[in-house]
């Protein structure tokens, strides 16, 4: 990694510091920003709402939501467009997405802040699956003392009558 793009991560860490308390508590701090991404370009989408549907998301399901925007010097950074770049190679690798119109990506930027007694979750605050068709998660600061923590991978697989899924769940950090 060169010396500017050790500059870029370092700007876009910092900028975690710098959100704004979300509305739903969970003792999080997030942003959002949608982009439009085609063969050629990724540009950020004039309408910045999100929405998941009560399937997925039974708390949250059904209410568009809108959050602060992610700071223009981070949704422009090319480390970003780079990340959103790789993860839609891996997508269009897989054929989950077709790419044959323009892609909606929505990108989350979120801190968790848990305090003595008081944890910090995700919004639902319990292991679920996220209301879209490939989600990446990229950990860009890890406090020392992190202890906790489950994900739950769900692959994709094609097959002759479309896709069928497994899901693996990995063992809590300790």
């Amino acid at each position: 990694m060169g010396m500017s793009e050790v500059t870029e991560l370092k700007a876009m860490q910092e900028s975690y510091f710098r959100l704004p308390a979300d509305a739903n508590g969970g003792q999080r701090y997030r942003a959002y920003r949608s982009y439009s991404l085609t063969s050629d370009r990724l540009e950020e989408s004039a309408v910045q709402r999100y929405s998941q549907s009560k399937e997925y998301n039974y708390l949250d399901g059904g209410k568009v939501r809108t959050f602060q925007p992610i700071e223009p010097q981070v949704s422009r950074s090319p480390i970003l467009q780079r990340v959103i770049a790789t993860d839609a190679a891996i997508v269009k690798a897989t054929g989950v997405v077709s790419f044959d119109a323009a892609v909606k990506v929505g990108v989350h930027q979120v801190r968790y802040q848990p305090m003595a007694g008081v944890p910090s979750y995700s919004s639902p605050p319990w292991l679920h699956k996220d209301d879209e068709p490939a989600v990446f998660v990229h950990l860009l600061n890890l406090s020392a003392n992190l202890s906790g923590g489950d994900s739950c991978w769900r692959v994709a697989i094609a097959t002759s009558s479309g896709y069928s899924s497994s899901c693996t769940r990995s063992t809590p950090c300790s």
